[in-house]
């Protein structure tokens, strides 16, 4: 069992898929292009599953998650950073907007 992590490499099966993660149990800072892609997929199944894309406040947590699970991090801030390019911006509802005062009443 690895004393910084908890895990014993017995409990986990050969079909779960374990994060990479630097000697040490450390997450891995993610790079500016492996947050971009982290985006851009966060934006293309929202699209394919007909959801409200992410808006610049949720996408920080919603691209936390989607990097934590490959055992990398970023910080909030920097994933909006990243996310105010125009071709992000373009993909988000307007400011403003909101599903519920766009329903007809």
């Amino acid at each position: 069992m690895d004393k910084l992590t908890g895990i014993s490499w017995s409990d986990a099966s050969e079909d779960e898929a374990q994060p990479s993660r630097s000697p040490g149990g450390f997450k891995l800072l993610a790079s500016t292009a492996m947050i971009n892609e982290e985006i851009k997929s966060e934006y293309d199944d929202a699209q394919a599953e007909g959801r409200k894309p992410a808006n610049i406040r949720e996408l920080g947590d919603v691209v936390q998650l989607r990097l934590d699970r490959k055992g990398h991090s970023a910080s909030k801030r920097r994933i909006q950073l990243l996310g105010e390019a125009e071709e992000f911006r373009r993909r988000r509802r307007p400011p403003g907007k909101t599903p519920k005062n766009e329903r007809p009443k």
